[in-house]
Protein backbone atom coordinates (compact mmCIF):
# COMPACT_ATOMS: atom_id res chain seq x y z
CA UNK A 1 0.00 0.00 0.00
CA UNK A 2 2.81 2.42 0.83
CA UNK A 3 4.54 1.53 -2.42
CA UNK A 4 1.43 2.58 -4.37
CA UNK A 5 1.21 5.72 -2.25
CA UNK A 6 4.82 6.54 -3.12
CA UNK A 7 4.28 5.80 -6.83
CA UNK A 8 1.29 8.18 -6.79
CA UNK A 9 3.20 11.00 -5.09
CA UNK A 10 2.76 13.56 -7.87
CA UNK A 11 -0.93 12.76 -8.31
CA UNK A 12 -1.54 13.05 -4.57
CA UNK A 13 0.20 16.41 -4.32
CA UNK A 14 -1.65 17.74 -7.38
CA UNK A 15 -5.03 16.51 -6.16
CA UNK A 16 -4.55 18.06 -2.72
CA UNK A 17 -3.68 21.37 -4.36
CA UNK A 18 -6.61 21.28 -6.80
CA UNK A 19 -9.32 20.35 -4.30
CA UNK A 20 -7.89 22.72 -1.71
CA UNK A 21 -8.09 19.95 0.89
CA UNK A 22 -7.77 20.89 4.57
CA UNK A 23 -4.97 18.30 4.81
CA UNK A 24 -1.32 19.32 4.75
CA UNK A 25 0.76 17.65 2.07
CA UNK A 26 3.76 15.62 3.17
CA UNK A 27 7.10 17.40 3.28
CA UNK A 28 10.05 16.12 1.25
CA UNK A 29 11.53 14.65 4.44
CA UNK A 30 8.30 12.74 5.08
CA UNK A 31 8.31 11.40 1.51
CA UNK A 32 11.91 10.26 2.12
CA UNK A 33 10.77 8.41 5.25
CA UNK A 34 8.02 6.69 3.25
CA UNK A 35 10.64 5.67 0.66
CA UNK A 36 12.90 4.25 3.41
CA UNK A 37 10.01 2.34 4.96
CA UNK A 38 9.15 0.84 1.56
CA UNK A 39 12.76 -0.25 1.13
CA UNK A 40 12.79 -2.03 4.50
CA UNK A 41 9.35 -3.59 4.11
CA UNK A 42 10.11 -4.91 0.62
CA UNK A 43 12.32 -7.65 2.07
CA UNK A 44 9.60 -8.65 4.52
CA UNK A 45 7.12 -8.85 1.63
CA UNK A 46 9.43 -11.16 -0.32
CA UNK A 47 9.89 -13.46 2.69
CA UNK A 48 6.14 -13.50 3.34
CA UNK A 49 5.42 -14.45 -0.28
CA UNK A 50 8.06 -17.18 -0.13
CA UNK A 51 6.65 -18.66 3.07
CA UNK A 52 3.06 -18.38 1.87
CA UNK A 53 3.86 -20.23 -1.36
CA UNK A 54 4.62 -23.46 0.49
CA UNK A 55 2.25 -25.68 2.35
CA UNK A 56 4.88 -26.82 4.86
CA UNK A 57 7.84 -24.59 5.52
CA UNK A 58 10.89 -26.35 6.94
CA UNK A 59 12.72 -25.01 9.96
CA UNK A 60 15.96 -24.76 8.00
CA UNK A 61 14.30 -22.51 5.43
CA UNK A 62 12.76 -20.35 8.17
CA UNK A 63 16.16 -19.96 9.83
CA UNK A 64 17.74 -18.84 6.54
CA UNK A 65 14.95 -16.37 5.80
CA UNK A 66 14.99 -14.93 9.33
CA UNK A 67 18.78 -14.60 9.26
CA UNK A 68 18.54 -12.79 5.93
CA UNK A 69 15.95 -10.36 7.34
CA UNK A 70 18.18 -9.71 10.35
CA UNK A 71 21.14 -8.88 8.09
CA UNK A 72 19.06 -6.59 5.90
CA UNK A 73 17.58 -4.68 8.83
CA UNK A 74 20.99 -4.42 10.54
CA UNK A 75 22.53 -3.03 7.34
CA UNK A 76 19.71 -0.51 6.97
CA UNK A 77 20.12 0.55 10.62
CA UNK A 78 23.85 1.12 10.06
CA UNK A 79 23.11 3.23 6.98
CA UNK A 80 20.57 5.33 8.88
CA UNK A 81 22.99 5.78 11.79
CA UNK A 82 25.83 6.79 9.43
CA UNK A 83 23.57 9.31 7.68
CA UNK A 84 22.49 10.75 11.03
CA UNK A 85 26.11 11.19 12.14
CA UNK A 86 27.07 12.85 8.84
CA UNK A 87 24.20 15.31 9.28
CA UNK A 88 25.30 15.98 12.84
CA UNK A 89 28.89 16.67 11.75
CA UNK A 90 27.75 19.07 9.00
CA UNK A 91 25.46 21.08 11.23
CA UNK A 92 27.86 21.70 14.09
CA UNK A 93 26.25 22.76 17.38
CA UNK A 94 22.85 23.58 15.90
CA UNK A 95 19.76 21.45 16.22
CA UNK A 96 19.04 18.99 13.44
CA UNK A 97 15.64 18.10 11.99
CA UNK A 98 15.38 14.32 11.61
CA UNK A 99 12.14 12.85 10.32
CA UNK A 100 10.29 16.05 11.17
CA UNK A 101 11.54 16.32 14.77
CA UNK A 102 14.14 18.80 15.99
CA UNK A 103 16.93 17.08 17.87
CA UNK A 104 19.88 18.90 19.47
CA UNK A 105 23.26 17.64 18.25
CA UNK A 106 24.13 16.13 21.62
CA UNK A 107 20.80 14.25 21.54
CA UNK A 108 21.73 12.29 18.39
Amino acid sequence: MLKLFLESKDAIISTLAIVNAPVDALTQEEWDVVREVCTVLESFEQVTVEISAERYVTASKMLLLCKGLQKITARHQREVTATTHKTSDRVGGHSVCIHGKKVPQNGI
